[in-house]
């Protein structure tokens, strides 16, 4: 099959020309999908197989294997999930402020270019906090906010070896004005698998956030949910309870929610270092999730907030207690999201971290990557 520029497995097809098969970092076509392995930490080795069903992206399998033992089928039959909410850039007060004191004049190009350095802006508030930093054209429009799910039109898909890392492209992603790809990502010594959307658009001036995660985790072949809140303490969810409409956002330490399945875990946390937009104070909003979608699975992943949350406030007088209840809602005026200029290509992934270990152990393995945050 690798002798073939192009392998087809059942209604797809997928390109190998850039692969290059190596030691410890695999792709073949088996059982009518693509399947990859690769070597991970601590003897432990990784198996990612993905399908299409009906022009959706289906991931088929995520196992582990620990030295020479069995496979341990941590989670199957996922389907990857992404949603983005959208809003208008829009230029400071202060801002402009800044640059009418630099004696810069605020032409048209000026302005636009200036606006993708906006701090003070919160794009989802509407109408909006009015005062000396927040931009001046407010109030903002409830139709300025657009929200859309990705959806899928896959008929193949691309295999790509980069150095020690195996990609995987799957072309035909839309999420309302964006439109792109599908990619997972695997790591040759890691145990990491990233899934992301990578999307563009051509409408001008957008601000966006982004919710990713997998759908279709079963819930009788996993113990429960488990993360650690704010005080340190574990807590988990053994979904008992109903069926969730939306997310339950969970405000996670170290924002990691780790799915403890039947002789395996399967973490889940966000990019460390670029998930986070400009903000002016660091409270936890809930950067992880899960949903219950019915009697038998359940969806978890990775979210980012809507609009800021200030400090709580408290104060051992009245005076004391009015200025610290409006320090606090000063700073809802900025929830920046992130930029998209016309054309760029944007990434919103979200990782997970495959192990046959327990869910303690896991976590600890995970925080070795982000250094213990």
């Amino acid at each position: 099959v690798f002798g073939a520029t192009v392998a087809r497995c059942q209604n797809f097809d997928c390109d190998l020309r850039e692969y290059k098969a190596g030691q410890g970092l695999s792709a073949s076509m088996t059982g009518g999908g693509l399947q990859l392995t690769w070597q991970g930490e601590r003897g432990q080795t990784l198996r990612a197989t993905f399908v299409v069903t009906g022009h959706q992206p289906v991931v088929r399998e995520l196992a582990v294997r620990k030295g020479n033992g069995g496979w341990i089928v941590l989670a199957a039959n996922l389907t990857p999930e992404f949603d983005v909410v959208t809003g208008h850039r829009r230029i400071a007060r202060a801002q402009m402020s800044m640059l009418q004191r630099l004696k810069i004049s605020l032409t048209p190009e000026i302005l636009e270019k200036e606006t993708w350095n906006t701090f003070w802006d919160a794009p989802l508030d509407v109408p909006g906090v009015n005062h000396s930093n927040t931009p001046e054209d407010l109030p903002r429009s409830p139709t300025e906010i657009g929200r859309a799910k990705a959806i899928y039109s896959i008929g193949g898909c691309a295999v790509k070896t980069d150095g020690a890392r195996l990609e995987v492209t799957f072309p035909g992603l839309s999420m309302g004005i964006f439109a792109g790809q599908l990619k997972f990502t695997v790591y040759k010594g890691s145990n990491l698998l990233r899934q992301e959307a990578i999307a563009k658009t051509e409408e001008k001036l957008v601000a966006y956030k982004y919710n990713a995660g997998l759908k279709g985790f079963a819930i009788d072949k996993v113990k429960a949910v488990k993360w650690q809140d704010t005080a340190r303490s574990w807590q988990k969810y053994e979904f008992g309870g109903g069926p969730n409409t939306d997310p339950v956002g969970l405000r996670a330490r170290n924002r990691l929610a780790i799915v403890e399945a039947q002789g395996g875990s399967l973490a889940i946390l966000p990019a460390p270092h670029k998930f986070f937009f400009a903000r002016e104070i660091e409270v936890n909003l809930g950067w992880v999730w899960y949903r219950k979608d019915d009697e038998k699975t359940f969806s978890a992943g990775i979210r980012q907030a809507e609009h800021e949350e200030g400090y709580r406030p408290y104060g051992n007088s009245q005076a004391v207690w009015d200025r610290r209840v409006t320090q606090s809602r000063s700073y809802l005026g900025n929830f920046a999201l992130y930029n998209a200029p016309p054309g760029t290509w944007q990434h919103m992934p979200v990782y997970y971290y495959l192990s046959a270990a327990g869910v303690e152990a896991t976590q600890q393995a995970v925080l070795a990557y982000t250094h213990d945050d």
